[in-house]
């Protein structure tokens, strides 16, 4: 696996020839990567899921032959004598490596609760010899303050100026974006009580913390950055049975519909597909018994509990009705009693 021993002096990393290449889905992002490891004689590339490690594995694979490639993931090793280049889940990564390239796929995963201290031990401790490719999403996210909303307050202390912040211009390669049809929100948790002014009534009801703009990304089109083209394949597998003399099974195949069924349904699908148990009889494009829904509010006139359309035309989260109650008292002091309420008191009123 291009392991290299351990030293007694500390690793000393740097950022010359790490390049971030980041873009929308389906841009050619890992495309780019397995060609740039190829080129070089060892290589090491860490996906974050199971599946597509081994797309990518057999991909390499078919370029290089399967007596010069590793396969290393959290459930099988393949490890032919002299792998040049391995191809790993993220986790399965080594600490170091002596290999002249490194590729780490999705790396904005480092901000994940649960597998985020993975990705950036690994983008921190891990460097090619000769190259290192960073690959990930073209998203720009900040949790300093809320985007595209006026600001009463930062912290303790109330802000000088406007008070808002907004998306003005994006550049990307030196292009010009469309911050207005090419650019998507993100959103992120604050602790709506340090930006806005509430009463203790509505700090006592409102969620500490609710998610607001607080980032963007470059949406993949023609007009900043061409996606690449889609061909759907179905994966053929075999059923095996340990221990035991069953009869033969036959093949079978993975639908592309069943795939984006299971990533679709559930988190679980994020660590390879469901076969113990139960559960590898769940058709997973199966609709769901029930969900819950976000808790929605509207602004309501308090004599008759009537919907002020006007203001919420339909029902949103308690911050943004706070919000639009808040502007639309400073531009009409004398509106009548109006107040937030949650969608299901006023009903179809």
């Amino acid at each position: 696996m291009n392991i290299q021993p351990k030293h007694s002096q500390p690793l000393i990393l740097s950022g010359r020839d790490v390049t971030a290449v980041l873009g929308p889905t389906n841009t050619g992002k890992t495309h780019l990567a397995i060609e740039r490891m190829v080129a070089h004689e060892t290589g090491v590339i860490g996906l974050p899921l199971r599946l597509l490690a081994r797309e990518v594995y057999a991909r390499v694979c078919e370029k290089v032959g399967a007596h010069k490639v590793a396969l290393i993931t959290g459930e099988e090793k393949i490890v032919p004598a002299g792998a040049k280049y391995s191809v790993c889940t993220v986790e399965a990564m080594p600490r170091e490596t002596d290999a002249a390239f490194v590729a780490i796929d999705e790396v904005q995963l480092a901000g994940d609760l649960e597998r985020g201290h993975i990705f950036t031990d690994r983008i921190l401790h891990l460097r090619g010899r000769q190259e290192t490719l960073l690959l990930g999403a073209a998203t720009v996210r900040e949790r300093v303050c809320p985007l595209r909303r006026k600001l009463d307050r930062f912290g303790q202390v109330k802000p000088a100026g406007p008070g808002r912040f907004d998306l003005i211009s994006v550049q990307v390669n030196g292009k010009g974006i469309d911050v207005t049809n090419d650019i998507a929100y993100v959103q992120e948790p604050f602790a709506p009580s340090q930006y806005f002014n509430m009463s203790d009534s509505d700090k006592l009801s409102s969620p500490s913390f609710q998610k607001l703009d607080g980032g963007f990304t470059v949406k993949g089109n023609a007009r900043n950055i061409a996606p690449g083209s889609v061909e759907p394949k179905d994966i053929q597998y075999k059923t095996k049975v340990l221990g035991s003399t069953p009869p033969p099974i036959g093949d079978h195949f993975f639908t592309a519909d069943r795939l984006e069924g299971m990533r679709k349904r559930s988190g679980a699908a994020l660590f390879g597909v469901r076969r113990l148990g139960a559960e590898a009889y769940i058709d997973p494009t199966a609709k769901r018994r029930f969900t819950l829904d976000d808790e929605l509010f509207v602004i309501a006139n308090l004599n008759d509990l009537t919907t002020r359309t006007d203001l919420t035309a339909t029902p949103v989260s308690k911050i943004d009705a706070f919000l639009k109650l808040r502007d639309h008292r400073a531009a009409n002091p004398s509106s009548p009693n109006l107040a937030v309420v949650p969608k299901f008191e006023v009903g179809a009123r």
